[in-house]
């Protein structure tokens, strides 16, 4: 299923932010729409601050908690 949107995903929004949903997925033990809003956000966050993906040069705070489903973000921010 999921290789059936791979390459259509990849196209529209771009290797990178593919990557990091995968690798949330695996981190986060699922993946939902807000642990995919968290990938998003980091992934724009680097982008309009010019973050070195190589080198970590931000950091974030977070205020989404700790419970779920709302703290599913935070796992996406972290790994994006």
């Amino acid at each position: 299923m999921v290789e059936e949107i791979r390459s259509r995903t990849i196209e529209k929004l771009g290797a990178q932010e593919w990557e990091k949903a995968v690798l949330t997925h695996q981190v986060h033990g699922h993946l939902g729409i807000y642990s995919l809003l968290g990938v998003k956000m980091g992934c724009l966050a680097v982008e309009l601050l010019g973050a070195d993906a190589s080198h970590p040069s931000i950091s974030v705070l977070s205020f989404a908690g700790n419970v779920p489903p709302l703290s599913c973000m935070n796992d996406g921010l972290q790994v994006s």
